[in-house]
């Protein structure tokens, strides 16, 4: 068994492991509260750590490619890059809180093509793009309920469209998926992944998902491929590289929820989660990007 091999097999346990506490909590009647706990305390232990390394991506991108002829030193390099990676996420913000059917839009494409990124090196762009698709569009299409309530606590009065989209997108990605179905059995725990996606999804609250699939499956996947490529051994290592970034992302999440709360804006935390994650997740894109455009190669 090859490494890659290896590697999907963790994935599924980890994801089987997480649909398992959920099915868990489900049994026992979640509640909507206990899902938003879930996904905060998720996203801010499990999931934030996988982009605490961009400014150490980003560097490497301005010293050894872009800009290298003015930032040969590592501090420039890294002041410039969190220059520009914190006016692209406070531009975002601005834009969300402007225009937030058209944020959430840009946030579920992008999140979308990000997640797609989980099988690098596993799947042909087709089926991974039809991966990404089904993470989003599957509670979208199982659950419209659901998901119409959070999408009216984003600040967003008519999900209609949002809706509407969803079972075109899920049935599309999904007939992707089974066009890549001879290769699909070639992988078994990839499929055994694909599977437990959509019960996942089509079971169990969205928010829930939602934390399954970011903190178990995702967010693993690229910690690992981080730790790789930076050539950290060991969790004291990493934890001294994202640690601050960690924190200082933390605290700047309490001050915005805090915000939120005093001027009595409904639903502070999922907009503070959501939107936050929106800002951070298109440049974390562009910098994973940027650092693997010459890197992974596609599968034959």
């Amino acid at each position: 068994m090859n490494a890659s091999d290896m590697d999907a097999r963790r994935t599924f346990y980890r994801f089987a492991l997480g649909a398992a506490l959920l099915l868990a909590t489900h049994l026992t009647g979640a509640s909507s509260g206990m899902g938003m706990t879930v996904l905060v305390v998720g996203v801010a232990v499990l999931g934030l750590p996988h982009g605490a390394f961009d400014h150490l991506l980003g560097q490497r991108i301005l010293r050894g490619g872009l800009l290298k002829q003015y930032c040969r030193r590592p501090l420039p390099a890294l002041l410039l890059f969190l220059l520009l990676y914190i006016s692209l996420s406070m531009t975002l913000m601005a834009g969300w809180i402007a225009a937030p059917a058209l944020g959430l839009w840009l946030f579920l494409l992008i999140s979308a093509c990000h997640f797609g990124t989980d099988w690098r090196g596993a799947l042909p762009m087709a089926p991974r793009l039809a991966w990404g698709a089904l993470v989003i569009a599957t509670p979208f299409h199982a659950r419209p309920e659901a998901v119409s309530g959070i999408i009216q606590a984003l600040a967003i009065d008519d999900p209609a469209p949002f809706l509407q989209v969803a079972p075109w997108v899920f049935w599309g990605a999904l007939a992707l998926m089974l066009m890549a179905l001879p290769r699909l059995l070639k992988q078994r725990a990839v499929l055994a992944s694909l599977v437990l996606l959509l019960g996942a999804g089509w079971l169990f609250n969205p928010l829930l998902y939602f934390a399954c699939y970011f903190c178990a499956c995702h967010s693993p996947i690229h910690l690992r491929e981080i730790r790789r490529e930076l050539g950290i051994r060991s969790a004291r290592q990493a934890l001294w590289m994202a640690g601050p970034v960690v924190i200082v992302t933390w605290i700047a999440a309490s001050i915005g929820y805090a915000i939120m709360a005093h001027y009595s804006v409904a639903s502070p935390l999922l907009k503070m989660t959501f939107i936050g994650l929106a800002c951070l997740t298109v440049p974390h894109i562009i910098v994973e990007w940027l650092d693997h455009r010459i890197g992974v190669p596609e599968p034959h």
